[in-house]
């Protein structure tokens, strides 16, 4: 699959883009990252972050960016899923989000400080699709949405700029 990303990449070399490998096994995660350095492919990793049903007392232990930061992954990709079946789970993923921008500004803004050679280029939030969501979303700084809702979420973009 890589080669095949690598020939297409290579055909569209007017836009720019990054293919993100979004795996939910912390194991996994390590093997292709390893497959990836010794074949030379240009990939962006991360963990996807996702929060269990039921009542979440703490979203915050569920930081995309604090699993990217980790000293196992030091991935450039935070990823996290919006709640499914929690109480409240707009509420908890914003919050959570709001967490994440501030923690990825903080690792992004001290290279040298607790997180050296750790940057994260990207937070990803999935799967949105909700068009007030988005736009919540795009305004707070998050850098991609997954959707099922293309057409609305091109809206929000254009509507912001992006």
């Amino acid at each position: 699959m890589a080669d095949q990303i690598r020939a297409l990449s290579g055909e569209m070399r007017q836009r720019q883009f990054n293919v993100v490998v979004m795996v939910p096994d912390s194991l996994v995660l390590q093997v292709m990252k390893a497959r990836a350095d010794v074949k030379g492919y240009s990939l962006v990793f991360t963990w996807d972050v996702e929060f269990p049903p039921g009542v979440i007392l703490n979203p915050l232990s569920y930081s995309a960016v604090d699993h990217a930061t980790s000293s196992l992954f030091h991935n450039a990709a935070a990823s996290v899923g919006r709640p499914v079946a929690a109480l409240f789970p707009w509420r908890i993923y914003r919050r959570t989000i709001e967490y994440d921008i501030r923690r990825r500004n903080q690792v992004n803004s001290d290279p040298a400080g607790q997180n050296a050679g750790v940057r994260i280029d990207s937070l990803i939030a999935w799967t949105i699709n909700d068009k007030d969501e988005m736009a919540c979303l795009v305004q707070m700084g998050v850098s991609g949405i997954i959707t099922d809702k293309i057409g609305d979420l091109l809206a929000v973009a254009a509507a912001n700029g992006r």
